[in-house]
């Protein structure tokens, strides 16, 4: 038994990964079966848009109490509507398929970022907010926003300015959520830092494929490019969603405290503190993600939008990375004992001889 154990142990950080991954997978596809979930309003929405455009109508985004439009999502209304009644149980497959990749993007970026056990205890902290599968298993589109904008931060940080990968990402993530629009900004200005003015020109194009996609779906539709961010704002004041500005931020600390609970913040903040006095860089990567989470929650907040605890969860699955490098950071600390300035290993062993050794070793 000892023998299987330590071959167990010495398996590559990348086996286990793989058998992570199968596992969640395994266990997501049992729930799926076993628990079967209905839709929520947005998404059957989104699946009555699809099949309304499917069979050559203008969808009704102007029907009384109708929730906000999200491109992508309509566009996988149209692409389902052959499958009938089954249509809904295949877009809840979908988001259930997105938190599967949202967790493996956790993984993925934790190991970027400062190693697999980094990794690893950033996708068990991920698993166990309860409400992401929640949302998943009734087919929020947040969950398939979060494992694009996820997954274009861990394709990010394994090679900066990446480019192609990280613009359809984040493309979709803007067809999905207006959020992300302020994160394609921030990637325009990184990417072109150090770039020409012809490249620069190419990068706004690329960030503004997903608002001007959905401008132009609310002017075809209701003849008024702003008609979603309009109307979200009236949806919000008629069902007392808006809070008063003096409230916002205590709001801010509870929904981030229900998203990820407050000891993995307090957690969060000492591992960004070690992140920081350890010399890890790549973390301020994460840093950018938790203040475009809250910048565009403050945005929807003060903007007469709906103050959902939902619209944090990008801040707040930020801040598992630091709060799983206070857990398993140390794998990133020098190995062996550590030396006093001026001295090193290779100066004792020259300093030790048969008879005597220095005493500063």
């Amino acid at each position: 038994m000892r023998r299987y154990r330590d071959r167990l142990l010495a398996a590559p950080a990348r086996l286990w990964a793989w058998l992570g991954l199968a596992a969640l997978s395994a266990g997501a596809a049992v729930g799926y079966v076993t628990y079967p979930t209905f839709p929520t309003y947005d998404t059957l929405y989104s699946l009555i848009w699809g099949r309304e455009i499917a069979h050559g109508h203008l969808p009704s985004f102007e029907a009384y109490r109708a929730p906000t439009q999200h491109p992508l999502y309509v566009l996988a209304g149209v692409i389902l509507t052959p499958f009938g009644h089954h249509a809904d149980r295949i877009m809840i497959a979908i988001t259930i398929a997105s938190f599967v990749a949202l967790v493996a993007a956790l993984y993925r970026l934790g190991k970027a970022l400062a190693g697999p056990l980094v990794g690893f205890v950033a996708a068990g902290l991920t698993l166990t907010r309860l409400d992401f599968p929640y949302f998943a298993a009734v087919g929020y589109v947040d969950i398939s926003y979060l494992a694009c904008v996820f997954w274009a931060a861990a394709l990010e940080a394994e090679r900066p300015r990446r480019g192609t990968a990280v613009w359809v990402l984040l493309a979709m993530a803007g067809l999905l959520r207006p959020e992300g629009w302020l994160l394609l900004g921030v990637y325009v200005l990184w990417m072109g830092w150090h770039a020409s003015w012809a490249q620069r020109a190419r990068y706004v194009a690329y960030a503004a494929v997903a608002p001007v996609l959905w401008a132009a779906s609310d002017a075809i539709v209701t003849g008024n490019p702003l008609y979603s961010l309009q109307y979200t704002s009236r949806s919000a004041q008629d069902l007392g969603r808006g809070k008063p500005l003096h409230d916002l931020p205590s709001l801010a600390i509870t929904y981030l405290s229900e998203i990820t609970k407050p000891y993995l913040l307090v957690a969060a903040a000492i591992g960004a503190v070690l992140a920081w006095r350890l010399g890890q860089r790549r973390f301020a990567l994460v840093g950018v993600l938790f203040v475009c989470g809250a910048v565009s929650w403050l945005v929807i907040a003060t903007g007469g939008l709906a103050t959902v605890y939902r619209y944090m969860a990008v801040a707040g699955l930020s801040a598992l990375l630091p709060a799983a490098f206070a857990l398993g950071g140390f794998t990133v600390l020098p190995a062996g004992p550590t030396s006093r300035p001026g001295t090193s290993a290779t100066t004792c062993a020259s300093a030790t001889t048969p008879t005597r050794s220095s005493s500063r070793c």
